[in-house]
């Protein structure tokens, strides 16, 4: 049986997410709204890692990050956190994808593309 790889969450920065909106004067609905997501994430990102919660995806701490105009630099220096290896992975996969929607939709209906693009990176790998 294969290893099972644990998701990469940002649960252990909600309270610096939250903190750093509140410090901003949103309040609950009005950080969740800035950061495009619905007004009920809240309460389950609050109770993240919990049985009722909802984890900090790569998806949704990107949203977070580019609603309050935060660098991860920023976070880090103001929260005393590090992002792991991971999660820097996963936010910049996240960012990625959010602007180039056009490229994974292209590569998701488009087998020869696809393909082509696997040539080009395997090319580029040999480099």
């Amino acid at each position: 049986m294969g290893k099972i790889n644990s998701p990469v969450t940002f649960n252990d920065f909600w309270d610096f997410f939250w903190g750093e909106a509140r410090r901003r004067g949103y309040n609950q609905k009005e950080f969740m709204e800035i950061c495009g997501l619905p007004k009920t994430r809240f309460n389950s990102f609050a109770k993240a890692g919990q049985a009722n919660g909802m984890n900090i995806t790569a998806y949704y701490a990107n949203k977070i990050l580019e609603g309050l105009r935060m660098t991860d630099e920023y976070v880090e220096r103001e929260s005393g956190k590090t992002f792991s290896e991971d999660q820097r992975k996963a936010l910049r996969r996240a960012a990625w994808t959010n602007h180039h929607q056009e490229l994974i939709d292209a590569l998701s209906t488009n087998k020869a593309l696809t393909k082509k693009v696997l040539e080009l990176l395997t090319e580029y790998a040999k480099k």
